[in-house]
């Protein structure tokens, strides 16, 4: 029997781990970490679980697209949560505007005609532009999911899609937003993750069919379920065991040592971990192909974060799960500087909190290389930085929310060392690469290659070769890996769904 080692179990990981026993491989899965999940996770404080990822899932609704992986893998077998009818709000500065997105497009196209009425050609636009991504979505889940023959029907449908990604991928959100007359409706329809306007029109068409949700216990117990669906398909976790170098021999990569200087041998190799760590670090010596090199000096990982949690004897369900507010001047957050505050609250889950409780984060994005100075410094300097973030956010939201400071039974501060700590990801960079016009992958032609040129038998996957990250996408990409993999070891690839029998 074949055998495969992979490197970290976050959600990309584990995917792979599943995909590889669903056909036959010996996989044993090596994670740094004392539990599974990667970034995927969250932290219990005062009897309140702090979510550090999922703010949704794509694939929540049956037969739309991604809706397979979770099928196949277990990742939403428990309870979602409801979906509330407001996703978010966006307040102006002022306070007198405010731009409240829904999930259904007809109640979206009024939202935004109310806020500007002399855009509505754009809003148009835009509305026909995710109309047509709803109607490719279904065409997509068929693809992937489908044999040859299917995918031959498909063809001609799958054509039209490729007309249309070649009209949007190079429109930037920022080109986008110019197109609005009305600068709040501006503001707030490009103040998003990411200058990919093909991103975020994909976003809307998958909330637009319900196809995000939120899994009650948040990240953590989405991990978990996967895990669980690995180890039952058996194969074999191996926690607390960091690797430190990928072993190579005659342009092969035939095993790993790991922390302590244990080999472990296997007939191939993927990382399913930090794409720089993995490159410049497992791999170090080895020369990189230019364009692997391009990647890592020119395109631009995600930001760092900083998230302050709370746990609030407070009852948020009526709000929306997301609001943002503009500041009236910018202001300086240690050694960020912000505009905007950002709020999410998980009020909709009660296992998160103790009865009467909820959780809510403030998250903005921030630069690693103060913290990495502070820390250097001394513990009490990171102590003090972390204790006057905290001081001037709950001022910011006490103006929102006048009620908050005496509702506080606990805090929490992650700055980017945390999320450093917790995966080793690059510079603290927890979302992989920005989505840009530059490195989408809507075509599905590869951004960055599953495998390292001049180097058989090894494999990357993960949120450093899907650019936009997010655990479907990263899910998705493992199981694209293992497709791969089945078509050199001439396998007819196989999946089967949770609770299946294996045939």
């Amino acid at each position: 029997m074949s055998t495969i080692i992979i490197i970290g179990a976050g959600i990309a990981g584990l995917a792979a781990g599943c995909y590889a026993r669903m056909n036959g491989y010996e996989v044993c899965i090596y994670e740094q970490q004392v539990t599974p999940g990667g970034l995927c996770t969250a932290w219990q404080r005062e009897g309140f679980t702090f979510d550090g990822c999922l703010s949704g899932v794509v694939g929540c609704a049956p037969g739309k697209e991604m809706s397979h992986l979770w099928q196949e893998l277990g990742g939403l077998s428990g309870q979602l949560l409801p979906q509330p009818e407001i996703i978010s709000a966006y307040h102006s500065a002022d306070g007198t505007r405010t731009f409240s997105l829904p999930w259904a497009l007809p109640q979206l196209e009024e939202e935004m005609g109310r806020l500007s009425p002399s855009d509505r050609g754009t809003i148009r636009e835009i509305l026909t532009a995710v109309h047509s991504l709803m109607h490719f979505s279904d065409t997509i889940e068929a693809f992937d999911t489908g044999g040859f023959a299917r995918r031959l029907r498909l063809a001609t449908r799958l054509g039209a899609y490729m007309r249309f990604v070649r009209t949007w991928e190079k429109v930037t959100l920022t080109e986008l937003g110019q197109r609005f007359r009305d600068p709040f409706l501006r503001r707030a329809f490009t103040h998003t993750r990411g200058d990919s306007a093909l991103s975020h029109l994909f976003l809307l068409a998958r909330q637009a069919q319900r196809n995000v949700g939120q899994p009650r216990g948040g990240s953590a117990t989405f991990s978990q379920a996967i895990a669980a669906r690995y180890r039952g398909l058996g194969g074999k976790l191996h926690l607390g065991k960091s690797v430190e170098k990928v072993i190579v021999e005659g342009g092969r990569a035939v095993g790993v040592r790991l922390a302590g200087g244990s080999e472990e041998r296997a007939d191939e190799v993927v990382s399913a971990a930090d794409g720089h760590a993995t490159l410049y670090g497992m791999l170090a010596g080895r020369p990189l192909e230019r364009s692997l090199e391009y990647h890592y000096k020119r395109w631009p990982p995600s930001p760092a974060l900083v998230q302050v949690s709370f746990g609030l004897r407070l009852d948020l369900v009526g709000q929306p799960p997301i609001e943002t507010w503009e500041l009236k001047e910018p202001i300086q957050l240690g050694a960020d500087r912000l505009s905007r505050l950002n709020l999410r609250h998980y009020g909709q889950d009660s296992s998160l909190a103790p009865p009467g409780c909820c959780v809510a984060v403030v998250r903005f994005a921030s630069d690693i290389r103060p913290w990495v100075t502070l820390r250097q410094e001394g513990a009490a300097g990171y102590r003090a930085a972390k204790e006057e973030i905290t001081a001037r956010v709950i001022a910011l939201l006490e103006e929102r929310l006048p009620s908050l400071r005496d509702s506080i039974e606990a805090l929490d501060v992650a700055t980017p060392l945390t999320w450093e700590r917790i995966t080793g990801c690059w510079n603290g960079a927890a979302g992989g690469w920005l989505p840009t016009t530059q490195n989408g992958d809507f075509s599905g032609v590869e951004a960055i290659p599953h495998k390292v040129p001049g180097l058989g038998t090894f494999w990357m996957t993960g949120q450093w070769v899907t650019p936009g990250g997010g655990v479907a996408a990263v899910a998705q990409d493992a199981r694209r890996v293992i497709q791969r993999l089945c078509k050199e070891d001439n396998r007819p690839f196989q999946t089967r769904k949770e609770g299946e029998r294996e045939q």
